[in-house]
C-alpha cells in the first residue's frame, strides 16, 4: 500500500489579485459551514484505491484559508487525519488575516507548517500586485508564524514585475531572510490572458521583463537565498536543511493525492489505471454535491509529466523508472535524449537518475519538451 496526500482548496477571498487565475471568488460573507459540510461529505464518500487511508500530508490552500475560523479548520484537519499522525500539515495564509490565537489553535490542532503569501517586500510592488497588506504587516505575520511553535514557516515571493531590477529584488530577498523563514517559494510572475493583468499586459509601461531578464532575476534569487542558507531543491523552492515540503515532493515524485474542494484536482492509481479527478470549479455546484470528473491518464502522458516535474528538482528523475511501461523503442529514444542533455552540460547522471545542473534547471521546461 502506498502513501497519499490531501490538498483542500478554499476558493474564497476578500479581494482577487489582478494576476490570479486560481479558482477563487470575492465574497463579503464566506459560507463556511456549508462549504465545510461539502468538504467533509466529499471526503467521507471518497474511495481511494491502493493506498493507506492515513495521509502522508495535508495542505490547505486557496484562496485564503486564513479567512476561516481556526475551529473550523481544526475540525476539518481532524476528519482528514482520522486520528493518525500526519507527517506534515500546511496552511496557507495572507498577512492581515490571522492573529496569535489563530496560530496557536492551529498548531494545537496539528498544523506543522505555515505558508505566508508575502509576495513582495516593497510597498510599491505590493500595490502594483493588488495586495491588501504592506511590508510591515507581512513582517508582523511571519514573526507571529515563527513564534507559534510550528515546525516550519514558508514565505511566498513573486518576482518579474515591470521595471524590477536584480539589485531591487536582492534587497527584497534580504528582507525576507531577515525574518528567518525555513522555506521560500519564489515564483516568476505569470500572466494569464483571462485575468485583469492579462488584459492590460500588452500596454504596460515599463513592460514586463523579457526572458533574459527573468533568468537574471531567477539567478539573483537563488544566489541571495543560498547566502542565507536556503538551498534550491526545485525551480521555485528553497529550504533550510530538513525543511523541504513533504507535500510538494510527494506531488513531484508522482505520488497519489486527493483534491478536495471546488476546482481541486487529484491523482489516484486504480490497479494498472492512473486516474485524474477534477472537481467542478463552480463553487455552488460543488457545494450542491456535483461529483468529480474522472479522466484516465495514458502511461505515456504520465511518464512525460514525471520527466517534466523531475527535471525541475534537485533530485532529478529516473528515466528507467518512469518509462518502464512504455514501448522499448521509445525507452531507447528517451535514454538517448537524456545522454544528449548530459553531454550538453544541462544535467549529470547520478546512478540511474538524470539530475539537472543549475543551468539545466533554468531550462527545465525546454529540456522536458524534448521528451514530448
Amino acid at each position: 500500500m502506498s502513501a497519499f496526500s490531501i490538498y483542500v482548496h478554499f476558493p474564497f477571498c476578500k479581494g482577487r489579485c489582478p494576476y490570479c487565475d486560481f479558482v477563487s471568488m470575492d465574497v463579503d460573507v464566506i459560507p463556511t459551514q456549508r462549504y465545510l459540510g461539502a468538504l467533509l461529505e466529499e471526503w467521507s464518500g471518497r474511495k481511494i484505491t491502493g493506498v493507506e487511508r492515513e495521509p502522508l500530508s495535508v495542505y490547505l490552500g486557496g484562496g485564503t484559508p486564513s479567512l476561516w475560523p481556526a475551529a473550523d479548520l481544526e475540525r476539518l484537519i481532524a476528519a482528514l487525519a482520522g486520528g493518525a499522525k500526519v507527517s506534515e500539515v500546511t496552511v496557507e495564509l495572507n498577512p492581515g488575516d490571522a492573529d496569535e490565537e489563530w496560530f496557536r489553535q492551529l498548531v494545537d490542532a496539528g498544523v506543522s507548517r505555515f505558508s505566508v503569501g508575502v509576495q513582495a517586500m516593497d510597498d510599491d510592488r505590493l500595490r502594483w500586485l493588488g495586495r491588501r497588506h504592506d511590508v510591515e504587516a507581512a513582517a508582523r505575520v511571519v514573526t507571529m508564524a515563527r513564534s507559534s511553535g510550528a515546525r516550519s514557516v514558508s514565505v511566498d515571493i513573486i518576482y518579474g514585475t515591470p521595471g524590477q531590477t536584480c539589485d531591487g529584488l536582492t534587497r527584497e530577498i534580504r528582507k525576507v531572510c531577515e525574518l528567518g523563514p525555513d522555506h521560500v517559494s519564489a515564483y516568476e510572475l505569470t500572466v494569464a490572458s483571462d485575468t485583469p493583468l492579462g488584459r492590460r499586459a500588452a500596454g504596460l509601461d515599463p513592460p514586463l521583463p523579457d526572458q533574459d531578464a527573468m533568468a537574471d532575476l531567477w539567478l539573483a534569487v537563488g544566489s541571495e537565498l543560498a547566502t542565507a542558507g536556503l538551498e534550491r531543491y526545485e525551480v521555485s523552492s528553497y529550504a533550510r536543511p530538513g525543511h523541504t515540503s513533504v507535500h510538494n515532493r510527494h506531488y513531484w515524485s508522482g505520488g497519489s493525492y486527493v483534491g478536495l474542494g471546488a476546482g481541486a484536482h487529484g491523482f489516484e492509481k486504480d490497479g494498472d489505471l492512473m486516474i485524474r479527478m477534477v472537481n467542478s470549479s463552480d463553487v455552488e455546484k460543488y457545494m450542491n454535491g456535483e461529483p468529480a470528473q474522472r479522466e484516465v491518464i495514458r502511461p505515456l502522458d504520465h511518464a512525460r509529466e514525471l520527466v517534466m516535474l523531475g527535471l525541475r528538482t534537485a533530485e532529478g528523475v529516473s528515466i528507467e523508472r518512469v518509462s518502464r511501461d512504455l514501448a522499448p523503442d521509445l525507452v531507447k529514444q528517451w535514454r538517448r535524449i537524456a545522454e544528449d542533455i548530459v553531454n550538453q552540460g544541462h544535467a549529470r547522471f547520478e546512478g540511474k537518475r538524470i539530475v539537472p545542473t543549475s543551468n539545466g534547471m533554468l531550462l527545465a521546461d525546454t529540456l522536458a519538451g524534448r521528451f514530448f
